[in-house]
């Protein structure tokens, strides 16, 4: 047989929590298939888009999406954008810049572009394209944890949390999302939005948790139980408001 067989894969990318000289951050710690990842425990790294309106009074509302009902995991629960971090492997060779992700300062614009990515396939809006300038990250990369004080958790990630803000000339938005189907990825448009402020997102997640999907739960976990971190996050969006 002559010519060349080339074999592409994607994965995702494995990464252990330290503590650097500016506090607890995140490192590449390999490659996993997804299947591997998610079922074994691999601590692997994602994003989380927190898409907002600005309203007239620099009041903030947060926009979210109803999960398909066909989706394998958390079927017909609101939930947030986002995605996983991930690198083609052909023929066992990683292509720039994931063969230099050892350093800290490549895994963190990766997980840039990969907020870019995610916001311009889920958060879509006619003749709009999300660019680094319309993302501001809160916290540090990986600060979201999810699985983590979980002995034998299934799902290990370490989320970096960005806010995308909607422009204010948007004629419209809708959300978009996949859902496995015979083995492929099948997109599904216009899922139902919502828009609501933060006070009573919080509210109701603390009343029927089971409403919301991994994602966005694991971010109003996190700011019911530090009241720190909910303040920070609501200054956070105050200075964002006021910055439009």
């Amino acid at each position: 047989m002559s010519g060349w067989a080339f074999v592409m894969t994607n994965c995702f990318v494995a990464v252990d929590r330290f503590i650097s000289e500016d506090g607890p951050a995140i490192r590449a710690a390999g490659f996993v298939l997804r299947d591997l990842a998610h079922f074994h425990g691999v601590p692997h790294t994602s994003v989380l888009l927190v898409p907002v309106r600005v309203l007239g009074s620099n009041a903030v509302e947060i926009l979210v999406y109803r999960r398909p009902s066909d989706k394998q995991v958390s079927p017909d629960t609101w939930d947030t954008f986002g995605g996983h971090v991930e690198v083609s492997i052909q023929n066992g060779k990683l292509g720039p810049p994931a063969d230099r992700i050892e350093d800290r300062n490549v895994l963190y614009q990766m997980i840039n572009n990969t907020a870019v990515r995610e916001a311009n396939e889920e958060i879509v809006i006619p003749d709009f394209a999300w660019t680094e300038e319309h993302l501001h990250r809160f916290g540090g990369y990986g600060d979201f944890e999810c699985g983590t004080d979980t002995p034998g958790a299934d799902n290990v990630e370490y989320s970096t949390l960005f806010v995308a803000v909607i422009p204010s000339h948007a004629p419209s938005i809708s959300a978009q999302d996949t859902v496995g189907k015979g083995g492929i990825e099948v997109e599904v448009s216009n899922l139902k939005l919502r828009s609501v402020d933060l006070d009573t997102l919080l509210g109701e997640y603390k009343k029927e948790p089971a409403e919301f999907a991994d994602d966005i739960g694991r971010i109003l976990q996190q700011l019911l139980k530090a009241p720190g971190t909910r303040r920070s996050f609501e200054r956070f969006l105050s200075s964002v408001a006021k910055s439009i």
